[in-house]
């Protein structure tokens, strides 16, 4: 008899553990889902306010990747969710693909891993573009893989510059930031990408985002992130890299007609890159997930 009432005790938890369960990952799942839609309808709403619409053939697609290296403390640039992903969706299209690096490419800034990633985007891409972050400055070595702190390219619809965020302000160097400004004064272009690793921009949203880390800052950030520079009637996106290591969902947020992004990546589940596709006329912004074929 207590045997029966044992069996019928077992049973019971275990049907309450799997309600539980099949609520619990049904909440995550809502959750990421939202998370999701969220950064991808922020992209949608901005590009709607400023008329940037699509036409014609895709020119160039555009990787841009936040801590890439990925899960924190042991996670590796080529065993990364994005390196898998690239590898089965993007392994034969260099003759029009560019990748962006948004810092924390490797954990160890040594020679061996430098090289490799290094090596990983001459091999793939047609160009490249790093913005250094904490981990990649950490040695002397980067200087003699990388030579360049500043990237930049006019494609066919927007201006992309990538440089060097991780100062003690979190901001660019006085000579750095000379040579942008010099750049968005030169450009025919009316939108500007700009791609950093911190997140210098922070405090334009108090309490809603945290970055990876507040390594290197010595200084307090500037309520006005974008002050140090002269915008020039052009449209702005940021796109920084220091985010999602320890399981943050993507930020997307827009601010006196600058869209501000903040993701990358941490070896979970959600783990995602963001997509800029040009076309013969416009272009387009898309959170895209790579644990998804």
């Amino acid at each position: 008899m207590k045997n029966q009432y044992k069996k019928k005790f077992f049973y019971l938890l275990v049907f309450y553990f799997l309600v539980f369960s099949s609520c619990f990952e049904s909440q995550i799942t809502q959750q990421e889902a939202s998370n999701r839609s969220n950064v991808n309808n922020c992209i949608r709403n901005y590009m709607e306010e400023n008329n940037i619409s699509i036409k014609g053939d895709v020119k160039n697609t555009l990787l841009v990747v936040g801590h890439a290296y990925g899960k924190p403390g042991t996670g590796s640039f080529n065993n990364s969710s994005f390196y898998n992903f690239f590898k089965n969706n993007y392994n034969d299209q260099k003759q029009s693909l560019y990748i962006a690096l948004t810092g924390d490419f490797v954990r160890v800034p040594d020679k061996k891993n430098l090289t490799e990633v290094k090596s990983f985007l001459e091999n793939n891409s047609i160009e490249y573009y790093l913005a250094l972050g904490n981990h990649d400055i950490e040695s002397s070595i980067y200087k003699s893989i990388f030579e360049k702190e500043i990237y930049y390219k006019e494609f066919q619809n927007f201006l992309l510059i990538s440089a060097n965020f991780s100062n003690k302000n979190w901001l660019p160097t006085d000579k750095d930031q000379e040579t942008i400004q010099k750049l968005i004064n030169n450009s025919q272009k009316d939108t500007v990408v700009l791609l950093s690793h911190q997140i210098f921009w922070a405090n334009e949203f108090p309490n809603e985002i945290e970055p990876n880390s507040w390594d290197l800052l010595e200084t307090k950030l500037k309520s006005d992130s974008m002050g140090w520079l002269s915008k020039k009637s052009k449209k702005f996106i940021v796109i920084s890299g220091d985010h999602g290591a320890f399981g943050a969902p993507s930020f997307c947020s827009i601010k006196n007609n600058t869209l501000y992004i903040a993701n990358g990546l941490g070896d979970k589940v959600e783990d995602s890159i963001i997509k800029i596709t040009d076309y013969s006329l416009g272009f387009s912004l898309e959170e895209v997930f790579t644990n998804e074929n």
